[in-house]
């Protein structure tokens, strides 16, 4: 073989293990893409339905039900909850196919805050590399701000997905012209303006981004121009049927927001990575290493705007990041308070693409892995442990206060709430609660002649939502002679109290508190005093003349459990068991009854018989007694 074959063969074989080499190497990038998703997805469904609908989220149940129609759903996303309508129609579909409950709801989230890690990828690529785009995926999959808003049942995450999407194909339209760019361009602008009308700040940041291209680069190619007005022509008539629904957002003449601080940029990038402390020196680290290296380098870039990476990528992430700020911050002063920070999730991407480009420049490899696994390692463990956010719960437990009100379908009697009658009807369905709901404040006169109908309501419900102290219980108007607080329970942002008629059970009833026992055995707890069960000791009530007949007795108590097991308590009266029961964590109405064969004084004895402790766990299993009522049934004289 002679010199030029034995070249032609060595060449021949390199081109071969360079092909092969750049298939393994993509090969072993989609998996890595695909490890970075299914962990997203995870961490994006475990637990979906494990808390309640929050209020917000009570606003998409309702309006999301497939038996509302057409007109009503508009009248709620103009009038009630101003929104765009391309949530609530995605999650009646999710309802049709499963059921209404928080699974069903959060599922659509869910999906897209897992899309957005692919699309943030496809981002990071067009913008840079498959490397960029891969640590841009990873920070984005074990982002807790992501993860938290990718389990609501709100359009934060779908906002998300488009928003990343609508830019990716805005920069693939720059720099590849082609109708198929721009009209998905088009397609998904409509998407992320059909969600959330933040959207609209991502088109004012593609718009000061495409005058200042065709400005720097002079691009007046008239097939570029052409496809431009195109797609823009396309996102204005397609946004034309929404306006009715933009209409809506006038009648807002007052919001709950607070004015936003001089240091909106800084709060915010550290809210969006869940304000963690363990991660602050690793952000600082890479926002330092991206712009050491972007205002660091000698070398001189020359070619196109968009070739010119690492200053691109500055610009693209910087006019998004202080468009979608500026105009709302801006705007809070001089109209209306609006920032709040899941608004702003659209500028997310441009935090994560920075902080990513940060770590990627890093030219030594172990470096860089080893750092960013130190991340996800302080990311994992501040969601996990330190903000326990997958068994804590953080919000407002209106499924539980529900559940506790049907419990007992005896004393199912009118609800009244502040503000939130609508939204606490869904659960209260869901637990075939058959009184009605209404909203009341201190100043409506309606509520005192609410209170005073004694022939028509002997009792009701009182549920605070965002309660602070006892400043509800405490107002006269459910202090006055009437009504007496028969029980009350406290949930995670809520509580719930069952105020009934003194003479209720009729006349003869007899009710025994805790201050009608020594001091030495009440027990203060949460604001209220209890009757405590425990060392396995029987308490005594003071003892109580009562008539021949027949009497319930009803018990109104909770319990702490040891292992998983809670207490069991013994009642006596007259030295005789009337029955036995098993507690909650939260109070229950217990029923009793027995018979008093002649006018005599009885007493009555309390025990808890399975009372214990573990020194290991730090657990304590006690019972605590709140109310007693003694009532006749059939007095016999």
């Amino acid at each position: 073989m002679n010199e030029g074959s034995q070249r032609k063969a060595v060449q021949s074989g390199t081109g071969l293990c360079h092909v092969l080499w750049r298939r393994s190497r993509l090969n072993t990038e989609f998996v890595a893409l695909g490890i970075i998703i299914l962990i997203g997805l995870f961490l994006r469904c475990y637990h979906l339905g494990y808390q309640s609908l929050w209020l917000d989220e009570l606003y998409t149940a309702i309006e999301s039900d497939p038996a509302i129609r057409e007109h009503g759903l508009n009248y709620y996303l103009t009038n009630v909850d101003q929104q765009p309508p391309l949530l609530f129609l995605l999650e009646r579909l999710a309802i049709g196919l499963c059921h209404n409950n928080e699974w069903a709801l959060r599922i659509v989230p869910a999906m897209a805050g897992t899309g957005g890690i692919w699309a943030i990828y496809l981002l990071g690529c067009e913008l840079k590399n498959i490397r960029l785009g891969l640590f841009s995926a990873a920070f984005l999959s074990i982002n807790y701000f992501s993860i938290y808003y990718s389990q609501e049942a709100r359009p934060y995450s779908l906002v998300l997905f488009f928003s990343i999407l609508s830019m990716l194909f805005f920069l693939r339209g720059i720099k590849n012209p082609s109708l198929k760019n721009w009209l998905w361009y088009a397609l998904l602008t409509l998407l992320m303006l059909y969600t959330n009308y933040f959207g609209a700040l991502v088109c004012f940041v593609q718009l000061i981004l495409i005058i200042l291209i065709i400005y720097k680069e002079r691009l007046y190619d008239r097939k570029f121009l052409f496809l431009l007005l195109l797609a823009g022509l396309m996102v204005v008539l397609g946004v034309l049927p929404l306006l009715r629904y933009v209409s809506g957002l006038t009648k807002i003449s007052q919001f709950w927001a607070e004015l936003p601080g001089e240091h909106i940029p800084i709060d915010y990038f550290f809210v969006f990575f869940g304000n963690s402390d363990l991660l602050s020196p690793i952000l600082s680290l890479l926002l330092i290493s991206f712009f050491a290296q972007l205002f660091g380098s000698n070398t001189i870039e020359n070619g196109k705007i968009w070739e010119r990476q690492q200053t691109y990528l500055f610009i693209v992430c910087s006019i998004w990041i202080v468009t979608c700020l500026l105009f709302p911050f801006f705007r809070s002063y001089l109209v209306m308070p609006m920032m709040v920070e899941r608004y702003s999730i659209s500028i997310l991407p441009a935090f994560i693409l920075i902080l990513a480009s940060g770590l990627e420049i890093i030219r030594a490899d172990n470096v860089r892995y080893i750092l960013f696994t130190l991340y996800a390692l302080l990311s994992l463990s501040s969601l996990v442990m330190v903000k326990q956010y997958y068994t804590k719960i953080n919000k407002t437990q209106f499924r539980e206060v529900a559940a506790y009100m049907a419990s007992d379908t005896s004393m199912m009697f009118p609800v009244l709430t502040r503000n939130t009658a609508w939204q606490q009807t869904y659960y209260l369905k869901k637990f075939h609660y058959r009184s009605p709901v209404y909203n009341y404040s201190y100043s409506n006169p309606g509520l005192d002649s609410f209170l005073r109908k004694s022939d028509s309501r002997k009792g009701f419900w009182i549920v605070m939502i965002h309660p602070s102290g006892n400043s509800e219980k405490e107002n006269p108007l459910f202090q006055d002679s009437l009504y007496t607080l028969l029980k009350q329970e406290q949930f995670f942002d809520c509580e719930a109290a069952l105020f009934i008629q003194k003479d209720y059970f009729g006349p003869g009833s007899i009710r025994i508190l805790p201050s009608d026992l020594p001091e030495s055995k009440r027990f203060h707890s949460e604001g209220k005093d209890l009757i405590p069960l425990w060392d396995g000791e029987p308490i005594s009530m003071p003892d109580k003349k009562l008539r021949a007949g027949t009497y319930q007795m009803l018990l109104v108590s909770r319990g702490t459990p040891l292992a998983g097991v809670f207490p069991h308590v013994q009642c006596e009266v007259n030295g005789t068991s009337i029955g036995a029961y098993s507690l909650n964590l939260h109070e229950t109405l217990q029923r009793f009854t027995f018979n008093i064969s002649r006018d005599t004084m009885v007493s009555m004895q309390f025990r808890m018989d399975n009372d214990s402790n573990s020194l290991a766990t730090h657990e304590d299993r006690n019972a605590f007694i709140q109310t007693i009522l003694l009532v006749p049934e059939n007095p016999l004289n």
